[in-house]
């Protein structure tokens, strides 16, 4: 993923049915979530989120969604070298933050 290679390792069918961008988005959170660092892995609620919206970004790009950059991704602990990479619709951005903030 550092090299930007995710796309050479791609099934054409994943590219064709969800595009490039939400492998991306779920390839940094498999990523994330195998880090050794527990305080660098996100929660299970995060990555529900995340989930989510990557389901709901490819069905509803008219809801109340909000676009969450590259400062929004970045600045959370589980972010790997590359968190920031894309941009990706998120409807639940104030409930992820919140969660991220929770101890656990």
């Amino acid at each position: 993923m550092s090299d930007n290679r995710l796309s050479d390792i791609l099934d054409t069918q994943i590219v064709n049915e969800g595009g490039v961008e939400d492998a991306e988005v779920v390839a940094r959170l498999a990523k994330a979530c195998l880090s050794l660092k527990g305080e660098e892995r996100p929660t299970m609620r995060q990555v529900e989120t995340i989930l989510e919206g990557v389901h709901s970004s490819r069905f509803d790009h008219n809801s109340q969604t909000i676009r969450v950059g590259q400062s929004a991704l970045k600045d959370h602990p589980w972010k790997g070298n590359n968190g920031g990479e894309g941009t990706r619709l998120y409807s639940l951005e104030k409930e992820f933050i919140e969660s991220s903030e929770i101890p656990r």
